[in-house]
């Protein structure tokens, strides 16, 4: 057991776009990779979901997968569901948006990912996402 506190050292955020409908929840079907583990770990503090159009009620799924390679149901696990109000964006109405953090979402964050493995995404409804991760490598 190390005996000093171990803080990620370099700041990370990475963004992946996601569009084609996935109703899938046992990690199989098209998903993006968000972010990926780094040679020593990955601590994720922060996640964005942000639509970058019209939306319909549906989810923004999380998972959680232990390869860089094709996801399958045998490695790649659903985490949490997130859900997206219907919005019709335009110059007084914002788009649909989800921010969860450590601070607001301990239950959930932060999230370690050790190296190899991947926080991917999927949508529920073929409308457009950019699924953005924070935080730092260790």
């Amino acid at each position: 057991m190390a005996s000093t506190p171990n803080f990620s050292a370099t700041p990370r955020s990475s963004t992946a776009t996601i569009s084609t409908a996935n109703t899938t929840f046992d990690g199989a079907g098209t998903m993006a990779t968000v972010i990926s583990g780094g040679t020593n770990g990955t601590r994720v503090d922060m996640i964005v979901i942000a639509a970058t159009t019209t939306t319909t009620a549906g989810l923004v799924n999380l998972f959680i997968s232990d390869t860089t390679g094709a996801n399958t149901a045998a490695n790649t696990h659903h985490i949490r569901a997130n859900v997206i109000a219907a919005t019709t964006p335009s110059a007084t109405t914002a788009p649909a948006n989800v921010t969860l953090t450590s601070q607001t979402n301990p239950e959930f964050l932060p999230i370690f990912l050790p190296s190899g493995y991947t926080l991917r995404a999927s949508t529920t409804k073929a409308e457009s996402f950019r699924v953005t991760a924070n935080g730092g490598d260790f």
